[in-house]
């Protein structure tokens, strides 16, 4: 009956092993949560991005007319005459030609978008899907996009928004807008992300 009434406590040793095991555990764990809970993030953030550049794509269409009677003549033309109008934003900064970031916008998102690259038959817009935050990096937070007149691929049709071909947003919108491992430990910022050499 005395072992019956007997009470267990631990001592000071084996708590503090406790916590020692706790703490140790943790500081493996949350890292590895906070990367992927950053990447998912991120994909999210690419999708909505996606879906408003169609959606200026679509809205465009209604007022300007099919996508292949567009002027694709230059950034500023692009910028003022299709992307602007056509986008919910909270900031337009509307500067020079419109090279080089001097015009961009803020959308109602928090993404940061600008136009670059127009020729006779594309323009491209380059997004940053959480503004000037953190990592800053090509195939990490920012992407490119492209609106075309043709449609010389097998994936997109004509006259459409499209991710980059053999770029890593090309990638990601394959696979429902979510970074793969090897996809995310591209080396960020340099030609890989772009070249077709980060797969998922």
């Amino acid at each position: 009956m005395s072992f019956m009434n007997k009470k267990f406590a631990l001592t000071f040793a084996e708590l503090a092993l406790v916590m020692a095991i706790i703490g140790i555990t943790a500081a493996i764990t949350i890292p590895q949560l906070k990367k992927h809970s950053q990447r998912t993030e991120l994909g999210v953030q690419l999708q909505k991005a996606y879906l408003n550049l169609e959606d200026v794509a679509d809205n465009a269409i209604m007022t300007e007319g099919p996508m292949r009677n567009w002027d694709f003549s230059s950034n500023k033309v692009f910028f003022e005459k299709y992307l602007v109008p056509n986008l919910r934003t909270t900031k337009v900064e509307n500067n020079g030609s419109c090279g080089d970031e001097e015009c961009y916008v803020i959308t109602m998102d928090g993404a940061k978008m600008s136009v670059a690259n127009c020729g006779s038959n594309k323009c491209q817009v380059y997004v940053d899907v959480n503004g000037d935050n953190l990592p800053n990096l090509a195939g990490k937070d920012q992407f490119r996009f492209q609106f075309t007149k043709s449609g010389d691929d097998d994936y997109y049709l004509p006259e459409t928004v499209r991710p980059l071909e053999n770029g890593v947003e090309h990638e990601l919108a394959m696979h429902g807008w979510r970074f793969s491992t090897n996809l995310w430990n591209c080396e960020p910022g340099s030609a890989a992300s772009y070249n077709g050499s980060c797969k998922y």
